[in-house]
Protein backbone atom coordinates (compact mmCIF):
# COMPACT_ATOMS: atom_id res chain seq x y z
CA UNK A 1 0.00 0.00 0.00
CA UNK A 2 1.16 3.56 -1.25
CA UNK A 3 1.56 5.75 1.92
CA UNK A 4 0.06 8.60 2.45
CA UNK A 5 3.12 11.08 2.34
CA UNK A 6 6.31 11.01 -0.09
CA UNK A 7 9.55 12.61 0.73
CA UNK A 8 10.80 14.56 -2.25
CA UNK A 9 14.17 15.75 -0.65
CA UNK A 10 17.19 13.83 -1.53
CA UNK A 11 17.78 10.96 -0.75
CA UNK A 12 13.87 10.65 -0.28
CA UNK A 13 13.81 9.04 -4.10
CA UNK A 14 16.85 9.29 -5.57
CA UNK A 15 16.67 11.12 -9.58
CA UNK A 16 18.43 10.02 -12.17
CA UNK A 17 19.17 12.15 -15.67
CA UNK A 18 20.43 9.90 -18.75
CA UNK A 19 21.34 11.94 -21.66
CA UNK A 20 21.93 10.33 -24.39
CA UNK A 21 24.51 12.41 -26.82
CA UNK A 22 26.44 12.06 -30.03
CA UNK A 23 28.81 14.61 -30.76
CA UNK A 24 26.76 17.26 -28.84
CA UNK A 25 29.70 19.29 -26.50
CA UNK A 26 28.70 22.57 -27.33
CA UNK A 27 24.70 21.56 -26.21
CA UNK A 28 26.05 19.29 -23.26
CA UNK A 29 28.46 22.43 -21.66
CA UNK A 30 25.05 24.54 -21.70
CA UNK A 31 23.08 22.03 -20.16
CA UNK A 32 25.17 20.13 -16.94
CA UNK A 33 25.74 23.22 -14.90
CA UNK A 34 21.83 23.99 -15.40
CA UNK A 35 21.51 20.47 -14.05
CA UNK A 36 23.20 21.37 -11.34
CA UNK A 37 21.46 24.27 -10.10
CA UNK A 38 18.04 23.13 -10.52
CA UNK A 39 16.04 23.37 -7.12
CA UNK A 40 16.10 19.69 -5.74
CA UNK A 41 18.74 18.30 -8.16
CA UNK A 42 19.67 14.94 -9.47
CA UNK A 43 21.48 12.78 -7.52
CA UNK A 44 22.85 11.46 -10.55
CA UNK A 45 23.29 12.74 -14.45
CA UNK A 46 24.44 9.96 -16.46
CA UNK A 47 25.94 11.22 -19.90
CA UNK A 48 25.38 7.98 -22.56
CA UNK A 49 28.23 9.12 -25.33
CA UNK A 50 27.56 7.31 -28.55
CA UNK A 51 30.58 8.70 -30.03
CA UNK A 52 33.06 7.13 -27.02
CA UNK A 53 34.64 10.93 -27.26
CA UNK A 54 37.53 12.25 -25.13
CA UNK A 55 36.22 15.72 -25.34
CA UNK A 56 33.04 14.67 -23.70
CA UNK A 57 34.18 12.42 -21.20
CA UNK A 58 36.34 15.44 -20.23
CA UNK A 59 33.61 17.51 -20.17
CA UNK A 60 31.41 15.51 -18.01
CA UNK A 61 34.59 15.05 -15.29
CA UNK A 62 34.99 18.49 -15.15
CA UNK A 63 30.84 18.47 -14.29
CA UNK A 64 31.03 16.00 -11.89
CA UNK A 65 28.87 13.68 -13.46
CA UNK A 66 29.08 10.25 -14.96
CA UNK A 67 30.60 9.14 -19.22
CA UNK A 68 29.48 6.19 -20.31
CA UNK A 69 30.83 5.50 -23.83
CA UNK A 70 28.45 3.26 -25.66
CA UNK A 71 27.76 2.00 -29.48
CA UNK A 72 25.72 4.83 -31.26
CA UNK A 73 21.96 4.61 -31.46
CA UNK A 74 19.01 6.09 -29.19
CA UNK A 75 17.47 3.23 -27.83
CA UNK A 76 21.08 1.67 -27.00
CA UNK A 77 22.17 4.70 -25.30
CA UNK A 78 18.97 4.71 -23.38
CA UNK A 79 18.96 1.05 -22.15
CA UNK A 80 22.58 1.51 -21.12
CA UNK A 81 21.84 5.07 -18.99
CA UNK A 82 19.11 3.01 -17.51
CA UNK A 83 20.84 0.09 -16.65
CA UNK A 84 23.48 2.79 -15.34
CA UNK A 85 20.93 4.63 -13.33
CA UNK A 86 19.25 1.47 -11.71
CA UNK A 87 23.09 -0.07 -10.59
CA UNK A 88 23.30 3.27 -8.97
CA UNK A 89 19.93 3.16 -7.13
CA UNK A 90 18.45 5.79 -8.81
CA UNK A 91 14.41 5.30 -7.85
CA UNK A 92 12.97 7.81 -10.55
CA UNK A 93 14.52 8.32 -14.19
CA UNK A 94 14.81 11.59 -16.16
CA UNK A 95 15.73 11.14 -19.85
CA UNK A 96 16.89 14.39 -20.94
CA UNK A 97 18.05 15.39 -24.70
CA UNK A 98 21.87 17.20 -24.47
CA UNK A 99 19.79 20.52 -26.48
CA UNK A 100 16.85 21.24 -24.33
CA UNK A 101 17.23 24.16 -21.51
CA UNK A 102 14.95 23.15 -18.21
CA UNK A 103 13.33 25.32 -15.75
CA UNK A 104 14.92 26.11 -12.56
CA UNK A 105 12.11 24.05 -11.07
CA UNK A 106 12.11 20.90 -13.69
CA UNK A 107 13.85 18.82 -11.04
CA UNK A 108 10.79 19.61 -8.34
CA UNK A 109 7.95 19.29 -10.88
CA UNK A 110 9.72 15.55 -11.82
CA UNK A 111 9.51 14.41 -8.44
CA UNK A 112 6.01 15.49 -7.75
CA UNK A 113 4.39 14.46 -10.72
CA UNK A 114 5.83 10.69 -9.89
CA UNK A 115 4.61 11.25 -6.51
CA UNK A 116 1.30 12.24 -7.21
CA UNK A 117 1.14 9.37 -9.66
CA UNK A 118 2.12 7.40 -6.79
CA UNK A 119 -0.71 8.44 -4.98
CA UNK A 120 -2.91 8.10 -7.82
CA UNK A 121 -5.60 4.85 -7.59
CA UNK A 122 -3.88 1.82 -9.49
CA UNK A 123 -6.14 2.07 -12.22
CA UNK A 124 -4.93 5.59 -13.54
CA UNK A 125 -0.93 4.42 -11.82
CA UNK A 126 -0.02 2.73 -14.92
CA UNK A 127 -0.02 6.28 -16.96
CA UNK A 128 2.38 7.96 -13.84
CA UNK A 129 4.98 5.39 -13.94
CA UNK A 130 5.30 3.60 -10.43
CA UNK A 131 7.33 0.84 -8.67
CA UNK A 132 11.48 0.92 -7.98
CA UNK A 133 12.29 3.12 -10.67
CA UNK A 134 9.69 4.89 -12.34
CA UNK A 135 10.61 6.62 -15.75
CA UNK A 136 9.60 10.05 -16.86
CA UNK A 137 9.74 10.30 -20.46
CA UNK A 138 7.56 11.00 -23.56
CA UNK A 139 3.70 10.18 -22.10
CA UNK A 140 2.56 11.50 -18.79
CA UNK A 141 -0.84 12.67 -17.96
CA UNK A 142 -2.28 15.67 -16.57
CA UNK A 143 0.30 17.32 -14.61
CA UNK A 144 3.11 14.86 -15.95
CA UNK A 145 2.45 16.35 -19.54
CA UNK A 146 2.84 19.20 -18.34
CA UNK A 147 5.51 19.37 -16.56
CA UNK A 148 7.24 17.07 -19.35
CA UNK A 149 7.27 19.70 -21.51
CA UNK A 150 9.07 21.26 -19.20
CA UNK A 151 11.67 19.19 -20.13
CA UNK A 152 11.78 19.25 -23.84
CA UNK A 153 14.14 19.90 -26.18
CA UNK A 154 15.03 24.16 -26.61
CA UNK A 155 12.86 25.70 -28.79
CA UNK A 156 14.40 27.97 -31.63
CA UNK A 157 14.50 31.60 -30.93
CA UNK A 158 13.49 34.93 -31.94
CA UNK A 159 9.81 34.78 -31.57
CA UNK A 160 7.11 33.85 -29.19
CA UNK A 161 5.16 30.88 -27.83
CA UNK A 162 2.26 29.94 -30.01
CA UNK A 163 -1.16 31.04 -28.44
CA UNK A 164 -2.81 26.98 -29.48
CA UNK A 165 0.65 25.50 -27.58
CA UNK A 166 -0.42 27.94 -24.90
CA UNK A 167 -4.03 27.14 -24.74
CA UNK A 168 -3.15 23.02 -25.36
CA UNK A 169 -0.38 22.74 -22.74
CA UNK A 170 -3.00 24.82 -20.27
CA UNK A 171 -5.67 23.16 -20.72
CA UNK A 172 -3.87 19.38 -20.18
CA UNK A 173 -2.15 20.51 -17.42
CA UNK A 174 -6.20 22.18 -16.17
CA UNK A 175 -8.12 18.86 -16.63
CA UNK A 176 -5.02 16.65 -15.04
CA UNK A 177 -6.53 13.77 -17.29
CA UNK A 178 -4.63 10.58 -17.79
CA UNK A 179 -3.21 10.78 -21.71
CA UNK A 180 -0.54 7.70 -22.43
CA UNK A 181 1.79 9.24 -24.87
CA UNK A 182 0.30 12.53 -24.86
CA UNK A 183 2.29 15.31 -26.96
CA UNK A 184 1.99 18.67 -27.22
CA UNK A 185 2.19 20.10 -30.61
CA UNK A 186 3.96 23.51 -32.08
CA UNK A 187 2.16 25.39 -34.68
CA UNK A 188 4.39 28.14 -34.57
CA UNK A 189 8.04 28.58 -33.80
CA UNK A 190 8.86 29.29 -29.89
CA UNK A 191 9.95 31.82 -28.24
CA UNK A 192 13.56 32.05 -26.05
CA UNK A 193 13.48 28.30 -24.49
CA UNK A 194 13.10 29.60 -21.13
CA UNK A 195 9.75 30.76 -22.28
CA UNK A 196 8.63 27.44 -23.67
CA UNK A 197 10.00 25.61 -20.38
CA UNK A 198 8.92 28.62 -18.11
CA UNK A 199 5.17 28.86 -18.98
CA UNK A 200 4.32 25.16 -19.17
CA UNK A 201 6.42 24.09 -15.90
CA UNK A 202 4.31 26.63 -14.46
CA UNK A 203 1.32 25.47 -15.47
CA UNK A 204 2.27 21.50 -14.22
CA UNK A 205 3.26 23.26 -10.69
CA UNK A 206 0.15 24.87 -10.56
CA UNK A 207 -1.74 21.86 -11.13
CA UNK A 208 0.64 20.09 -8.51
CA UNK A 209 0.19 22.42 -5.98
CA UNK A 210 -3.60 22.99 -6.36
CA UNK A 211 -2.96 26.82 -7.68
CA UNK A 212 -5.72 28.79 -9.41
CA UNK A 213 -4.95 28.67 -13.50
CA UNK A 214 -6.06 30.80 -15.89
CA UNK A 215 -9.18 28.96 -17.89
CA UNK A 216 -8.61 26.19 -20.45
CA UNK A 217 -8.75 28.51 -23.35
CA UNK A 218 -6.55 31.23 -22.35
CA UNK A 219 -2.96 32.04 -22.71
CA UNK A 220 -0.57 30.86 -19.90
CA UNK A 221 1.54 34.00 -18.26
CA UNK A 222 4.54 35.25 -20.32
CA UNK A 223 7.46 34.24 -19.32
CA UNK A 224 9.03 36.08 -16.60
CA UNK A 225 12.63 36.35 -17.62
CA UNK A 226 11.71 37.91 -20.75
CA UNK A 227 8.40 39.72 -19.80
CA UNK A 228 7.11 42.00 -16.77
CA UNK A 229 4.01 40.69 -14.77
CA UNK A 230 1.87 42.96 -16.76
CA UNK A 231 3.65 41.70 -19.98
CA UNK A 232 5.63 44.15 -21.37
CA UNK A 233 9.19 43.30 -22.84
CA UNK A 234 11.62 43.62 -20.45
CA UNK A 235 14.93 45.45 -20.78
CA UNK A 236 18.22 44.12 -20.98
CA UNK A 237 21.81 45.14 -21.70
CA UNK A 238 23.35 43.61 -24.40
CA UNK A 239 27.14 42.96 -23.76
CA UNK A 240 29.39 44.59 -26.08
CA UNK A 241 33.17 43.63 -24.48
CA UNK A 242 34.92 42.07 -21.98
CA UNK A 243 37.15 44.49 -20.43
CA UNK A 244 37.16 43.90 -16.81
CA UNK A 245 36.84 40.48 -14.88
CA UNK A 246 35.88 40.22 -11.19
CA UNK A 247 36.40 37.39 -8.84
CA UNK A 248 34.42 36.73 -5.44
CA UNK A 249 36.92 35.58 -3.12
CA UNK A 250 34.24 34.17 -0.85
CA UNK A 251 31.49 35.22 1.25
CA UNK A 252 33.98 34.81 4.34
CA UNK A 253 34.80 37.82 6.22
CA UNK A 254 36.44 39.04 8.82
CA UNK A 255 33.42 41.43 9.72
CA UNK A 256 29.67 41.10 10.02
CA UNK A 257 27.91 44.01 8.72
CA UNK A 258 24.22 43.71 8.69
CA UNK A 259 23.78 45.45 5.39
CA UNK A 260 26.20 43.54 3.60
CA UNK A 261 24.82 43.03 -0.08
CA UNK A 262 26.70 39.38 0.12
CA UNK A 263 25.94 38.45 3.69
CA UNK A 264 29.44 37.85 4.62
CA UNK A 265 30.52 37.24 7.65
CA UNK A 266 33.24 35.43 9.51
CA UNK A 267 32.78 31.66 8.55
CA UNK A 268 30.30 31.91 5.95
CA UNK A 269 30.66 29.66 2.92
CA UNK A 270 27.27 30.86 0.65
CA UNK A 271 30.54 31.65 -1.80
CA UNK A 272 33.54 29.23 -1.38
CA UNK A 273 36.98 30.62 -0.49
CA UNK A 274 39.23 31.00 -3.87
CA UNK A 275 42.62 29.10 -4.22
CA UNK A 276 45.30 30.05 -6.54
CA UNK A 277 44.19 26.88 -8.63
CA UNK A 278 40.86 27.83 -9.33
CA UNK A 279 41.32 31.41 -10.70
CA UNK A 280 44.37 30.72 -12.50
CA UNK A 281 42.65 29.49 -16.06
CA UNK A 282 40.42 32.11 -16.03
CA UNK A 283 42.83 34.48 -15.62
CA UNK A 284 44.84 32.79 -18.73
CA UNK A 285 41.69 32.89 -20.51
CA UNK A 286 40.62 36.26 -19.89
CA UNK A 287 43.94 37.42 -20.93
CA UNK A 288 43.61 35.94 -24.37
CA UNK A 289 40.00 37.71 -24.45
CA UNK A 290 41.95 41.06 -23.83
CA UNK A 291 40.55 41.95 -20.22
CA UNK A 292 42.61 44.78 -19.61
CA UNK A 293 41.52 44.68 -15.52
CA UNK A 294 41.24 42.09 -12.80
CA UNK A 295 38.77 43.12 -9.79
CA UNK A 296 38.65 41.00 -6.32
CA UNK A 297 35.76 41.50 -3.97
CA UNK A 298 34.19 39.65 -1.07
CA UNK A 299 33.68 38.75 1.70
CA UNK A 300 37.19 40.01 2.87
CA UNK A 301 39.93 39.26 0.26
CA UNK A 302 43.07 39.68 2.20
CA UNK A 303 41.68 36.53 4.40
CA UNK A 304 42.22 34.53 1.72
CA UNK A 305 45.08 32.26 1.94
CA UNK A 306 46.63 32.81 -1.62
CA UNK A 307 45.36 36.08 -2.30
CA UNK A 308 49.30 37.35 -2.94
CA UNK A 309 49.67 35.07 -4.87
CA UNK A 310 46.92 35.33 -7.22
CA UNK A 311 47.54 38.63 -7.45
CA UNK A 312 51.31 38.18 -8.24
CA UNK A 313 50.30 35.78 -11.12
CA UNK A 314 47.21 38.65 -11.89
CA UNK A 315 49.72 41.80 -12.42
CA UNK A 316 51.58 40.23 -14.80
CA UNK A 317 48.65 40.20 -17.40
CA UNK A 318 46.81 43.45 -16.23
CA UNK A 319 46.01 45.90 -13.34
CA UNK A 320 44.46 44.70 -10.52
CA UNK A 321 41.70 46.69 -7.90
CA UNK A 322 40.79 44.61 -4.31
CA UNK A 323 38.14 46.19 -2.43
CA UNK A 324 38.46 45.65 1.42
CA UNK A 325 37.05 47.19 4.66
CA UNK A 326 40.95 48.31 5.36
CA UNK A 327 41.12 46.25 9.13
CA UNK A 328 42.73 43.42 10.44
CA UNK A 329 43.79 42.11 7.56
CA UNK A 330 45.46 44.38 5.06
CA UNK A 331 47.96 45.96 7.83
CA UNK A 332 48.92 42.50 8.56
CA UNK A 333 49.97 41.86 5.06
CA UNK A 334 50.99 45.40 4.09
CA UNK A 335 54.63 44.53 3.50
CA UNK A 336 54.38 41.80 1.41
CA UNK A 337 51.61 43.95 -0.35
CA UNK A 338 54.29 46.56 -0.84
CA UNK A 339 56.26 43.55 -3.04
CA UNK A 340 53.86 43.98 -5.60
CA UNK A 341 54.43 47.48 -6.74
CA UNK A 342 57.39 45.55 -8.45
CA UNK A 343 54.86 43.67 -10.53
CA UNK A 344 54.52 44.68 -14.69
CA UNK A 345 50.97 46.18 -13.79
CA UNK A 346 49.26 48.79 -11.22
CA UNK A 347 47.55 47.79 -8.06
CA UNK A 348 44.97 49.70 -6.70
CA UNK A 349 42.94 49.24 -3.75
CA UNK A 350 39.01 50.39 -2.50
CA UNK A 351 38.65 50.61 1.60
CA UNK A 352 35.02 50.60 2.88
CA UNK A 353 34.11 53.93 4.62
CA UNK A 354 30.30 53.72 4.93
CA UNK A 355 29.90 57.70 6.09
CA UNK A 356 32.70 60.44 6.86
CA UNK A 357 30.98 59.89 10.87
CA UNK A 358 32.47 57.63 12.81
CA UNK A 359 29.33 56.93 15.07
CA UNK A 360 27.12 55.52 12.50
CA UNK A 361 30.31 54.31 10.25
CA UNK A 362 31.01 51.81 13.93
CA UNK A 363 27.65 51.01 14.39
CA UNK A 364 27.50 48.64 11.49
CA UNK A 365 31.29 47.35 11.30
CA UNK A 366 32.13 47.78 15.08
CA UNK A 367 34.04 49.79 17.34
CA UNK A 368 37.27 51.49 16.32
CA UNK A 369 36.75 50.30 13.09
CA UNK A 370 36.32 53.99 11.45
CA UNK A 371 39.65 54.82 12.34
CA UNK A 372 41.15 52.07 11.87
CA UNK A 373 40.03 51.71 7.87
CA UNK A 374 41.43 55.35 7.84
CA UNK A 375 44.78 54.47 8.96
CA UNK A 376 44.85 51.75 6.78
CA UNK A 377 44.20 54.10 4.00
CA UNK A 378 47.30 56.61 4.36
CA UNK A 379 49.38 53.52 4.98
CA UNK A 380 48.16 52.26 1.83
CA UNK A 381 48.86 55.37 0.20
CA UNK A 382 52.21 55.71 1.66
CA UNK A 383 53.21 52.65 0.17
CA UNK A 384 52.55 54.03 -3.19
CA UNK A 385 49.18 52.17 -4.03
CA UNK A 386 46.40 54.15 -5.74
CA UNK A 387 43.82 53.79 -3.24
CA UNK A 388 39.59 54.91 -3.36
CA UNK A 389 36.69 55.19 -0.81
CA UNK A 390 33.60 53.25 -1.15
CA UNK A 391 30.86 54.70 0.53
CA UNK A 392 27.30 54.54 1.11
CA UNK A 393 24.73 56.52 -0.55
CA UNK A 394 21.22 57.47 0.66
CA UNK A 395 18.04 59.08 -1.21
CA UNK A 396 18.11 62.29 -0.69
CA UNK A 397 21.46 62.81 0.49
CA UNK A 398 23.29 66.39 -0.38
CA UNK A 399 25.77 64.61 -1.96
CA UNK A 400 28.55 67.55 -2.19
CA UNK A 401 28.00 67.87 1.59
CA UNK A 402 28.74 64.65 2.33
CA UNK A 403 32.03 64.25 -0.28
CA UNK A 404 32.65 67.76 1.68
CA UNK A 405 33.21 65.69 4.66
CA UNK A 406 35.14 63.31 3.20
CA UNK A 407 37.62 65.75 1.81
CA UNK A 408 37.99 66.95 4.96
CA UNK A 409 38.91 63.33 6.59
CA UNK A 410 41.61 63.35 3.57
CA UNK A 411 43.00 66.28 4.53
CA UNK A 412 42.94 65.36 8.03
CA UNK A 413 44.41 61.93 7.50
CA UNK A 414 47.56 63.32 5.30
CA UNK A 415 45.95 62.00 1.74
CA UNK A 416 45.21 63.80 -1.19
CA UNK A 417 41.70 65.17 -1.45
CA UNK A 418 40.45 64.13 -4.90
CA UNK A 419 40.15 60.44 -4.12
CA UNK A 420 38.06 58.83 -5.88
CA UNK A 421 35.21 58.11 -4.14
CA UNK A 422 32.49 55.62 -5.70
CA UNK A 423 28.66 56.09 -4.01
CA UNK A 424 26.37 52.81 -3.67
CA UNK A 425 22.76 52.65 -2.70
CA UNK A 426 21.30 49.81 -0.61
CA UNK A 427 21.04 46.76 -2.75
CA UNK A 428 20.02 44.42 0.51
CA UNK A 429 20.64 41.41 1.61
CA UNK A 430 21.28 38.01 -0.93
CA UNK A 431 18.17 36.53 -1.57
CA UNK A 432 16.26 39.72 -1.00
CA UNK A 433 12.65 39.96 -3.15
CA UNK A 434 12.87 44.00 -3.01
CA UNK A 435 9.47 44.99 -4.53
CA UNK A 436 10.92 48.17 -7.08
CA UNK A 437 9.43 49.52 -10.63
CA UNK A 438 10.19 47.07 -13.62
CA UNK A 439 12.60 47.81 -16.02
CA UNK A 440 11.56 47.64 -19.13
CA UNK A 441 12.75 47.96 -23.30
CA UNK A 442 11.05 51.34 -23.20
CA UNK A 443 12.22 52.77 -20.19
CA UNK A 444 15.83 51.46 -21.36
CA UNK A 445 15.22 53.36 -24.78
CA UNK A 446 13.46 56.42 -23.28
CA UNK A 447 15.66 57.44 -20.09
CA UNK A 448 18.95 55.54 -21.37
CA UNK A 449 21.38 56.49 -24.29
CA UNK A 450 23.75 53.93 -26.32
CA UNK A 451 26.29 55.34 -24.57
CA UNK A 452 24.87 54.88 -20.84
CA UNK A 453 23.78 51.35 -21.61
CA UNK A 454 27.53 50.65 -22.52
CA UNK A 455 28.67 51.50 -19.33
CA UNK A 456 26.26 48.75 -17.33
CA UNK A 457 28.55 46.39 -15.58
CA UNK A 458 26.95 43.48 -17.56
CA UNK A 459 27.65 45.68 -20.57
CA UNK A 460 31.42 45.11 -20.53
CA UNK A 461 32.23 42.63 -17.15
CA UNK A 462 31.77 39.56 -15.55
CA UNK A 463 32.20 37.74 -12.31
CA UNK A 464 33.86 34.34 -11.38
CA UNK A 465 31.98 32.78 -7.96
CA UNK A 466 33.03 29.60 -6.43
CA UNK A 467 29.69 28.11 -5.88
CA UNK A 468 29.20 24.47 -4.27
CA UNK A 469 33.22 23.70 -4.90
CA UNK A 470 32.60 24.95 -8.92
CA UNK A 471 33.50 27.99 -10.65
CA UNK A 472 31.24 29.74 -12.30
CA UNK A 473 30.37 32.89 -14.43
CA UNK A 474 27.34 35.46 -13.49
CA UNK A 475 26.63 38.15 -15.30
CA UNK A 476 28.05 40.94 -13.01
CA UNK A 477 28.64 41.39 -9.35
CA UNK A 478 25.63 42.36 -7.75
CA UNK A 479 23.31 39.26 -9.12
CA UNK A 480 25.19 35.79 -7.71
CA UNK A 481 22.50 34.82 -5.23
CA UNK A 482 20.33 34.44 -8.72
CA UNK A 483 20.99 31.38 -10.64
CA UNK A 484 19.25 32.68 -13.74
CA UNK A 485 22.77 35.20 -14.18
CA UNK A 486 24.69 31.65 -13.80
CA UNK A 487 26.52 32.27 -17.70
CA UNK A 488 28.55 29.08 -17.68
CA UNK A 489 31.77 27.10 -16.44
CA UNK A 490 34.12 29.24 -18.64
CA UNK A 491 34.40 32.74 -20.02
CA UNK A 492 34.09 31.55 -23.50
CA UNK A 493 30.61 30.06 -22.83
CA UNK A 494 28.92 33.54 -21.25
CA UNK A 495 30.65 35.92 -24.24
CA UNK A 496 27.51 37.99 -25.86
CA UNK A 497 25.06 36.27 -23.21
CA UNK A 498 21.73 39.24 -23.33
CA UNK A 499 21.23 39.99 -20.02
CA UNK A 500 17.32 40.40 -18.79
CA UNK A 501 17.04 43.62 -16.38
CA UNK A 502 15.03 41.07 -14.04
CA UNK A 503 16.99 41.39 -10.76
CA UNK A 504 15.68 43.80 -7.98
CA UNK A 505 19.06 45.41 -8.46
CA UNK A 506 19.07 46.00 -11.95
CA UNK A 507 16.73 48.70 -10.50
CA UNK A 508 19.41 50.34 -8.88
CA UNK A 509 21.76 50.50 -11.15
CA UNK A 510 19.20 51.66 -14.11
CA UNK A 511 17.72 54.51 -11.39
CA UNK A 512 21.48 55.94 -10.00
CA UNK A 513 24.04 54.39 -12.38
CA UNK A 514 25.75 52.63 -9.42
CA UNK A 515 28.65 50.40 -10.53
CA UNK A 516 31.34 48.28 -8.74
CA UNK A 517 33.84 49.36 -11.68
CA UNK A 518 36.23 52.24 -11.55
CA UNK A 519 36.77 51.86 -15.12
CA UNK A 520 33.02 52.16 -17.10
CA UNK A 521 34.56 49.59 -19.83
CA UNK A 522 36.90 52.17 -20.88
Amino acid sequence: MVADTHPLDPPGRRLAVVIPTLNDDAALARLLPILAHLELPPEHVIVVDGASSEATAALCSRAGCSHLPCRPGRGLQLRAGIDAARAAGAEILWMVHADCEPHPLAARAVRETIAAGLRQPPSLRRHSGHGPCAALRGGAAGAGAAAHAALRRRAPADSRLGASLAARGTAAAHRAQPRPRARLRRRRRCGDPRALVSRLARAAIAVMSGAELPGATGPLPRDEWLFTPTGEARGYVQPHALSELWFHTGTACNLACPFCLEGSKPGDRRLGRVGFADVQPFIDEAAQLGVRQFSFTGGEPFIVRDLLRILEYALARAPCLVLTNGVDAVPARLTKLAALRARPHPLALRVSIDYPDPVRHDSGRGAGNFLEAWRTLALLHGAGFRVSIARQMEPGEDAPAIEGGYRALMQEHGLPEDLNIVAFPDFGTPGARRAVPQVTESCMRQYQTEATRREFMCAYSKMVVKQNGRMRVYACTLVDDDPAYDQGGTLAESLGRRVMLRHHRCFSCFKYGASCSETKGH
